[in-house]
């Protein structure tokens, strides 16, 4: 909502949680994965407009985020510069050198409605003890089976991954 600004997730991305999870938007830079970015949208009371303020990749490689699983509901948040023998270099690579054990990120642009239902069974079932690896590949199982033939599309969930 409102307090969501760069300042405060800094502040509270130090406290302990199990999960942590972004619904914002990205923008990435392939050649350079340090300066992809997560953009937080605040309100200026000033201006009284939303603004788009970005907190780069190089910043969150930097923290020292011990959280079990971070979810990163953003577009391309698993996109970078892929170096033979070292995997792929993106946002999502930021957040496992931060510490984070496990990342589901996503390897192109997101539709945020569908995701939101994808990420519902997730949730659900990680709920049940399911690891976040199984939950996730039964939500998109789920996901189908509420879904009619155009929402069935795997651009709308099969770009959802887990990264450990």
């Amino acid at each position: 909502g409102k307090e969501s600004t760069p300042t405060i997730f800094f502040k509270e991305i130090k406290r302990e949680a199990d999960i942590i999870h972004f619904a914002l938007h990205a923008s990435i830079d392939k050649e350079d994965w340090l300066k992809s970015k997560l953009y937080f949208r605040s309100f200026n009371t000033e201006t009284k407009a939303l603004e788009h303020r970005a907190v780069n990749g190089y910043e969150l490689a930097q923290l020292n985020i011990q959280s079990p699983l971070v979810v990163l509901s953003a577009c391309q948040t698993g996109v970078g510069a892929n170096i033979h023998g070292e995997g792929t270099y993106s946002l999502a690579r930021s957040f496992i050198k931060s510490g984070a054990k496990t990342i589901i990120s996503t390897l192109w642009n997101i539709n945020a409605q569908q995701t939101s239902e994808l990420f519902y069974h997730f949730y659900k079932l990680l709920k049940q003890e399911q690891s976040s690896c199984i939950a996730l590949s039964n939500a998109k199982v789920e996901y189908l089976k509420h879904s009619d033939e155009y929402l069935s599309f795997p651009g709308f969930w099969a770009g959802v991954i887990s990264l450990s």
